[in-house]
């Protein structure tokens, strides 16, 4: 069964171990699986980090991403993740598929003075730093992630998001199939 958490920690790679850490507001809780997620976090290897990106954000709920956003300066990795379908097959098993979205955006509010051509670049860099997620996970989906290897379509679009600090960006959006 596929978890959030294995979402978590699978794109927290591709964040500095700071920008992951910055997700914790404490060291310790009481909620069950806390410390083990804290610890499984210590242990990410972060050679698949993008230069430039420097901030992580996981989470659907608007309230909370978007105070998070409203902090950054600089590229943020936004993981969203939607509905679950569930469906049965031909022999009456269930088989479910998540919705997710990797973003790589760049808040631009405090940057007012930006021009057309400034945001067209900021958003290019953005598109490329989405693609090299897509490369890295065709190349995970063959090796040691399992649930990667269960998508079977990409698809790469702009994100603007004037709500999130007038972000700008590209989403790799794609649907986890799993049982």
């Amino acid at each position: 069964m596929l978890e959030l958490k294995d979402l978590f920690l699978y794109f927290a790679r591709f964040v500095p171990k700071n920008a992951v850490a910055d997700i914790f507001n404490t060291s310790s809780s009481s909620m069950p699986g806390y410390t083990d997620l804290l610890q499984s976090c210590e242990n990410i290897d972060h050679s698949h980090a993008l230069p430039s990106v420097n901030h992580y954000v996981f989470g659907i709920d608007q309230t909370s991403v978007t105070a998070r956003i409203a902090s950054f300066s600089g590229y943020y990795l936004f993981i969203d993740y939607g509905g679950e379908s569930l469906f049965l097959d031909k022999i009456g098993s269930t088989n479910k598929s998540l919705s997710v979205a990797a973003t790589v955006a760049c808040p631009i509010a405090s940057l007012s003075s930006l021009d057309q051509a400034e945001i067209m670049l900021l958003s290019d860099n953005a598109r490329a730093l989405a693609n090299s997620i897509y490369r890295q996970v065709t190349i995970d989906s063959i090796k040691d992630y399992y649930w990667l290897r269960n998508i079977n379509k990409f698809e790469i679009s702009p994100f603007v998001a004037p709500d999130l600090s007038s972000s700008y960006g590209y989403t790799l959006n794609f649907d986890v199939n799993y049982k």
